[in-house]
């Protein structure tokens, strides 16, 4: 995963996934600003480019972080649970599994009018559906970044978030 940080600094495999979240939020901002401006503004040079940004971001960047939280963070985090009844733990990865397929699903049915706009075409209005496209988000980063990823900081030992580390390639 290509995550958000400065070329040569060592950040924790926690860390990118934060550094991931914040980025996902500031996609989600500029994806209501798009919308709003051209719900007032005929498309410009700038919304092709930030439209062209945002598919590059949510077709590939939002994915490979769903997936690195559902393959790596979530089974590390189950497994420093062992011989433990992590049912609550499995509850919240479910949900948040869940959550990523609406998440990647309601893409989608943004994706047509976001790349009309990167080709320059006039979309139609899909104000209320960016809007909960990004509350969702909101709701979902907020409960990985308050519950899941303190948790993980506390439950999950060194030496397998350095095997995280590896599996990410985060260095």
């Amino acid at each position: 995963m290509t995550a958000p940080h400065p070329e040569g600094a060592s950040h924790s495999p926690l860390e990118v996934f934060s550094s991931c979240h914040a980025h996902t939020l500031h996609q989600c901002e500029a994806l209501q600003r798009l919308v709003l401006y051209l719900g007032q503004c005929a498309p410009n040079a700038q919304t092709l480019r930030v439209s062209q940004d945002l598919l590059a971001y949510f077709d590939t960047l939002l994915g490979q972080n769903h997936a690195q939280e559902e393959t790596w963070l979530y089974p590390a985090l189950l497994e420093s649970m062992a011989g433990s009844d992590a049912v609550c733990l499995r509850d919240m990865a479910s949900g948040l599994t869940r959550q990523h397929r609406l998440l990647e699903s309601m893409w989608r049915g943004l994706r047509d009018q976001v790349a009309a706009i990167a080709a320059g075409r006039d979309a139609p209005s899909v104000i209320s559906d960016v809007d909960q496209f990004v509350r969702l988000n909101r709701r979902h980063i907020e409960s990985e970044e308050e519950e899941l990823l303190p948790m993980a900081l506390r439950l999950i030992p060194d030496s397998a978030l350095e095997h995280l580390r590896e599996m990410t390639h985060v260095h």
